[in-house]
């Protein structure tokens, strides 16, 4: 099993941990492959090394991104659609394509706004982040066809961002987290949406998580102490 391969099985787990309410029970170890789970205020869950020392990092590597759509999504959705109107295997696979293109994009540029520097390279200074974007429903996807037929939803869908972030050098695993939501901006209303719209609806989801990873970065960088989580 490759790297890449490894993170999303790790990331699959935690998936199934969080659904099922295991993650953060009571009588349960708040613990994960020697992680310590911590209080998060902005991601479902949030797991650190304890005693890990961010100080010294000052650049990222962004490796490719997973990419996983909820399962059965592509039948679910055909079930009520004819003809030219059907999600196609080569639409998936441009859709998955295009999130994995653009949420490194936005990491990339979050952190160079912060003040990091986007390695290529292992050094010494330099952390490893994988991520995957999975569970990925687009409630209202818009196909092309012959006559034009509106898709309409209260959002454009949901889903959800893993990370991992790692040593570059010694790969030592510093922390872990997970989060599940819905795309920004949702109305009491049923909308009507099209492929730009639910484009740029994930684009400010991968904002917003981009935000949040790099603000806690920057936390952590500047010696912040988060607090374990214990019980409920």
């Amino acid at each position: 099993m490759n790297a890449s391969s490894r993170v999303c099985a790790i990331i699959l787990t935690a998936m199934s941990l969080l659904v099922s309410g295991s993650i953060g029970a009571a009588e349960e170890a708040e613990t994960w492959d020697g992680l310590t789970r911590m209080k998060a205020k902005h991601m479902d869950a949030v797991f650190l090394l304890p005693g890990a020392d961010f100080t010294g990092y000052t650049a990222v590597i962004i490796e490719p991104v997973e990419v996983a759509l909820k399962e059965n999504w592509q039948r679910d959705v055909n079930r009520s659609r004819m003809g030219t109107r059907r999600v196609t295997d080569e639409q998936v696979q441009k859709m998955r394509t295009e999130v994995a293109e653009a949420l490194p994009e936005v990491f990339a540029r979050d952190f160079e706004k912060a003040g990091w520097t986007i390695a290529t390279e292992p050094a010494p200074h330099v952390l490893s982040l994988q991520s995957a974007v999975i569970n990925i429903d687009v409630a209202a996807p818009d196909t092309p066809s012959a006559g034009r037929v509106k898709s309409y939803s209260f959002d454009a869908g949901s889903a959800t961002l893993a990370l991992e972030v790692r040593d570059s050098q010694t790969h030592q695993l510093l922390g872990r987290a997970v989060d599940a939501r819905r795309t920004p901006g949702g109305s009491a209303s049923l909308q009507w949406t099209t492929s730009v719209s639910n484009r740029a609806d994930f684009q400010a989801l991968f904002r917003d998580w981009s935000r949040i990873l790099v603000n806690g970065m920057n936390e952590l960088k500047e010696g912040a102490e988060p607090e374990p989580q214990t019980g409920k």
